[in-house]
Formats: structure tokens, sequence, C-alpha cells
């Protein structure tokens, strides 16, 4: 089975710990017009700032992926 997932986790000199994951909807993701790891990471981005708003400092994301529709929405 192949699996595909974004996760976001905080990092740093303390306890590990992972936020919160979002999995890659086949057929949803793909089918639109932005790239489906893009939608997976905005979506889990909006999910976790709603939650834990308070958290999040940085945003990390590969460079390779980041164009302005990315960097507008995070």
């Amino acid at each position: 089975m192949f699996s595909q997932w974004s996760r976001n986790a905080i990092v740093g000199d303390g306890p590990k710990l992972v936020i919160d994951f979002e999995n890659y909807r086949v057929g949803q993701d793909s089918a639109s017009k932005g790239e489906g790891e893009q939608n997976v990471a905005k979506r889990l981005l909006t999910d976790v700032v709603s939650v834990h708003k308070s958290l999040i400092e940085v945003v990390v994301y590969d460079a390779l992926a980041c164009n302005s529709v990315w960097i507008n929405h995070a």
C-alpha cells in the first residue's frame, strides 16, 4: 500500500512532538489545478494554525516546491 502525507512537528531543544498530519487525498489533490503535495500542505497548515496559532513561529517547506501561491497562503 502506498501512502503520502504531510506533518507538522515541534522542533528545537525541547521534546519533539508531531502536532498534526494530513493524508494525500487521491483523486482530489491531484485533480485540482495546484500540485497535490502543496494542496496537502496548505490544508494542514490551515488546520494547525486554526487550532495551535500560538505554537507557529516558523514554517519550513521544500524550496523546490515553494512558489507565490504557497508563500501567500503561509
